[in-house]
């Protein structure tokens, strides 16, 4: 094949505005109340795209996690 002569990562498209916005919307539809930096909810969205949205939705609902591990005593 032919060589490599540029970075191949800037042949990608930017996509980091449209999925913060696209995680807004969904937030709003949902009434998810995004982080004051929302920056770190949509990186969480964008590295766990099939839980991600779910997490933000329950973040706040201990019942929906798992119970935290005791130490032994």
């Amino acid at each position: 094949g032919a060589p490599v002569t540029c970075r191949p990562a800037d042949l990608l498209k930017p996509e980091l505005a449209e999925l913060e916005a696209d995680v807004r919307r969904q937030a709003q539809e949902k009434g998810i109340q995004l982080a004051g930096n929302a920056i770190d909810d949509v990186l969480t969205v964008a590295l766990f795209p099939q839980i991600g949205l779910k997490f933000l939705e329950n973040r706040h609902n201990p019942a929906a996690f798992e119970p935290v591990p005791q130490a032994e005593a």
